[in-house]
């Protein structure tokens, strides 16, 4: 059985790097600290997400995301220039102490 998406549904999905690489910030800071690429890429339930897709999000221009040398996802200094400028971001979206953003 073949199920179409409506139209709605199909405009929210994440279609380009940049979105799927913000998607996974916002997944990041629900699991509230650095993860390993396949638990990040596990928790992705909008679109296929393999370790290697998450890792090649992490190298995009202007990712916000960032790869550790030990292979931990972090928000990056994007990201969290993000957080500190936009007058529309919530409190809760700055990254805690607990982060290492480089």
């Amino acid at each position: 059985m073949i199920t179409n998406l409506t139209d709605t549904r199909l405009s929210t999905l994440p279609s380009s790097p940049s979105q799927k690489a913000w998607h996974l910030l916002s997944l990041l800071l629900s699991i509230g600290r650095p993860a390993r690429l396949s638990e990040l890429a596990a928790q992705c339930k909008s679109f296929p997400a393999s370790p290697q897709l998450v890792q090649s999000l992490c190298f995009i221009p202007h990712s916000p995301l960032f790869l550790t040398a030990d292979l931990f996802v972090t928000p990056s200094l994007v990201a969290l220039q993000f957080a500190l400028t936009s007058s529309s971001c919530p409190e809760s979206v700055v990254p805690s102490d607990s982060w290492t953003v480089m």
